[in-house]
């Protein structure tokens, strides 16, 4: 696992947009490692990555994501533990994040790193069905680990 900087911004933008409908740009990208305190780990074949943040002794998770045909191999949990341990080493008494309800796999991946729900976001996700048409929106769970 590498620390990513702004130069992995590209590859961290195309892997961000062949996982998620609404992937983010390298540009946007690019902001988020400019951030004060943010940091972003990538595994060296480019097949995924996590971005978090730290304000105070809190960290939050922004992304994680693995490229569909790398999936179901340990990465993301790999990328998780990695991530907890940078924030923890950091100072980050605690790790949040939001995930989709509907998310199954996402959900067993934070369930078996120790996550617990905190909170829910009512109609939170906003997502297109079929020929662009809005589907109906759902919860974000509010996920905390402590560290």
């Amino acid at each position: 696992m590498l620390l990513a900087t702004v130069k992995d911004a590209p590859a961290i933008a195309a892997l961000h947009q062949a996982s998620f409908a609404k992937g983010w740009s390298a540009d946007d990208i690019a902001n988020m490692l400019e951030a004060k305190d943010a940091f972003a780990i990538i595994n060296p074949a480019k097949t995924g990555m996590i971005i978090c943040k730290i304000a105070a002794d809190e960290a939050e998770i922004y992304t994680i994501c693995v490229h569909p045909a790398a999936r179901g191999k340990g990465l993301g949990s790999a990328l998780l533990a990695k991530a907890l341990d940078i924030a923890g080493q950091r100072g980050a008494k605690a790790m949040f994040l939001e995930v989709d309800a509907t998310n199954t796999a996402a959900l067993n991946l934070y369930k078996k790193a120790g996550f617990a729900k905190v909170g829910i976001r009512k109609g939170y996700y906003h997502h297109e069905g079929k020929e662009g048409k809005a589907t109906a929106p759902t919860d974000a769970m509010v996920l905390k680990k402590p560290l």
